[in-house]
């Protein structure tokens, strides 16, 4: 996760940069591996995506929109 496309794969919502609408979802968005299992984190995650897809659905954001703004905040 990073808070732009030159630091990272996907943002903080799990979206990824380069392609809109694709969120990834699963241990790969994890930098390391823990000591630990990590299925609960990655069940958060997920939870947590969900609530933003639903959240961007319901508001009516088309696909990316503000991204763009996030993109050059940087």
């Amino acid at each position: 996760m990073s808070a732009g496309p030159r630091d990272g794969v996907v943002d903080a919502d799990l979206r990824t940069w380069a392609i809109p609408n694709l969120w990834v979802v699963d241990g790969s968005v994890l930098p390391t591996q823990g000591a630990a299992n990590p299925a609960l984190t990655i069940m958060a995650l997920a939870a947590r995506a969900a609530d933003g897809m639903l959240a961007g659905q319901r508001s009516g954001l088309a696909a990316g929109a503000d991204r763009e703004n996030r993109c050059d905040a940087r």
